[in-house]
């Protein structure tokens, strides 16, 4: 709620109409409130926010990004992530 990076990246980034394409096309996608979840941000490693993590299916972290992504450099990731299969 606090954080504005995390804001702005779901008003620019995540709101972006390809962005959301490949996400729900090729992703599970899960926002976790910190301030509410500090066990699983804990869990996961998270140090600043905004934070985003492809985690394998074993839980494990694949890729990690941290703060503001655009939606053109966040499109690029997602595609990098896709081809290098996570």
């Amino acid at each position: 709620v606090w954080c504005g990076p995390c804001r702005q990246m779901k008003e620019l980034t995540l709101n972006d109409p390809e962005v959301a394409r490949l996400l729900a096309e090729n992703f599970v996608t899960l926002m976790v409130d910190g301030d509410r979840h500090p066990d699983v941000i804990a869990r996961l490693g998270v140090a600043a926010y905004p934070t985003m993590l492809l985690l394998n299916s074993d839980g494990s972290v694949a890729q990690r990004w941290v703060g503001f992504q655009s939606a053109e450099s966040f499109r690029s990731e997602l595609r990098q992530a896709l081809r290098s299969g996570g």
